[in-house]
């Protein structure tokens, strides 16, 4: 048995007779036709048991018998002759694995999406397939099947999905189809010369763009503020624009409502009355069609009570003969700039 395109020996034993050899054989080809070849050949080699191994080498398009017609010596005898089993022999031609014709399947993908599937048409002389997948994609099922299902990582950005058709004989040429990322949300980012994204030398970590001071991935307060009070108006939080961003959801304490910007990267807020004291934070991702992006770094905030002031009891005194002293005292120790 070989594989279409390879060739095989067809072996002949001769015993006696005077070399060179004249060796007549045939075949019928696709179409039916016969076709006989002659040979010359010497004495070829010597087996123990004392015949000699005449080989011809021959490329058959398809499986072929090919039968032994004659053998006549140097001086125009018979010597004893067949072929390597009887008087005919087959050889079995195995059709190499052809090209995959086309891949289907999603080619604008979201990053992060899950359970993608990609199929090629089966090849009728295949046994198999391999897939392969660029960087920032994973095989899930499928490897070795003519359908695959795939896991797109979030930084995932463009690349060729291949497929080879398989059998015994060869693996084919691939098929390619160029798949596409639709980003997710992506902060900005430190980038060298080339536009390639900086990492820090430390920790491998990518590297936030600084934006007035701040990591990208910071949220703002007007003036710095972190500490505000019970019924408070008039806050302001924003985030640097996100690149990728549809709408921004924002991540608030108990007790603080947005009044304006709901949606956006700059908020306006306010403290709601009777809100109870509290340390907490503030934080906001942005969210597209694909999914949502890595929640910002929080912003640690506190909310605090209101100055309370108790003047006592009620009483009743006279001012021309009673003199009355109030004394104030604060139930709540805030700082200077609390007051």
């Amino acid at each position: 048995t070989i594989c279409e395109g390879d060739t095989a020996n067809l072996i002949f034993k001769v015993k006696d007779g005077t070399a060179p050899y004249s060796i007549t054989y045939y075949y019928y080809n696709e179409t039916g036709r016969m076709i006989a070849n002659t040979i010359s050949a010497q004495m070829g080699e010597l087996q123990t048991d004392g015949t000699y191994i005449i080989k011809q080498r021959v490329m058959p398009k398809t499986t072929t018998k090919y039968y032994i017609q004659g053998i006549v010596d140097s001086k125009n005898c018979f010597p004893d002759a067949a072929t390597a089993y009887d008087d005919e022999v087959t050889v079995y031609v195995k059709d190499k694995a052809e090209r995959p014709q086309v891949i289907t399947g999603v080619e604008l993908v979201c990053q992060g999406a899950d359970d993608i599937v990609y199929t090629t048409p089966k090849v009728a002389t295949a046994t198999g397939y391999k897939w392969t997948v660029p960087d920032g994609v994973e095989i899930v099922t499928g490897q070795g099947s003519n359908t695959i299902s795939v896991r797109f990582g979030t930084n995932f950005e463009s690349g060729n999905i291949a497929v080879q058709a398989l059998n015994d004989c060869n693996e084919s040429q691939e098929i390619t189809l160029l798949v596409s990322a639709s980003y997710l949300p992506k902060y900005q980012m430190e980038k060298d010369a080339n536009g390639d994204i900086l990492t820090d030398p430390d920790t491998g970590e990518f590297v936030y763009k600084d934006i007035d001071g701040k990591p990208s991935n910071e949220v703002r307060s007007d003036g710095g503020q972190v500490k505000f009070c019970q019924g408070e108006t008039g806050i302001h939080f924003t985030i640097p624009q996100i690149s990728y961003a549809s709408e921004y959801e924002w991540d608030l304490p108990t007790g603080m409502r947005i009044v304006n910007g709901l949606g956006t990267s700059s908020i306006s807020v306010v403290v709601e009355d009777f809100v109870t004291p509290l340390k907490s934070s503030v934080r906001v991702r942005a969210k597209n069609s694909c999914g949502n992006g890595e929640w910002s770094e929080p912003l640690d905030i506190e909310i605090n009570q209101l100055p309370k002031i108790n003047a006592g009891k009620d009483m009743t005194y006279c001012p021309a003969t009673d003199p009355a002293t109030i004394e104030i005292k604060p139930l709540t120790t805030l700082g200077a700039n609390e007051q």
